[in-house]
């Protein structure tokens, strides 16, 4: 299993009470620039650096995540292809019941810094362009929910999930 930071925002109004159900977003970086094949999407270049990929688990949050961090699975979701050639570094964690991986997803492709790889990649059930994206400046990361919460998009506090994992 890979070794990384997990973070858990977690509702204001209901600490007491942990949900397994949310939205996360992956932060991954490729060391070596890599032809993958992403299922029935294709086969796709990746140049080396950053990426997110926003996802979300409404009936089990964290058998999600365990199963991102599994080396060994059958591959079935875009990302499982991905994931396969890249290192997990963080995975942030929202408990909602609402699925807020567009929204959050909408709001990093604002920075300019920031583009979309392969269209279709991890949205083939919404409207969005794609779920994974590449970021240029890694620093950049640690100010997303800052901007998320000053969107009004995420109201959460910051909890460490060591202890479940």
């Amino acid at each position: 299993m890979p070794i990384c930071r997990i973070v858990l925002f977690i509702r204001t109004n209901d600490r007491m009470n942990p949900m397994d159900k949310g939205t996360y977003m992956l932060i991954m970086h490729l060391a070596r620039d890599a032809e993958v094949e992403v299922g029935r999407l294709g086969v796709f270049d990746f140049p080396a650096g950053y990426y997110l990929y926003f996802g979300s688990a409404l009936n089990g949050l964290h058998a999600r995540i365990d199963r991102h961090m599994r080396n060994t699975k059958r591959l079935h979701w875009h990302i499982d292809y991905f994931l396969q050639q890249t290192t997990i570094i963080d995975i942030w964690c929202i408990e909602s019941e609402e699925r807020l991986e567009c929204d959050l997803c909408q709001e990093v492709l604002r920075w300019p810094e920031v583009c979309h790889p392969v269209k279709g990649f991890g949205s083939s059930d919404c409207k969005c362009v794609a779920h994974l994206v590449k970021i240029e400046d890694i620093k950049s990361i640690d100010h997303f929910f800052v901007k998320a919460h000053n969107a009004n998009l995420i109201s959460y506090k910051l909890k460490n999930l060591k202890e479940l994992y």
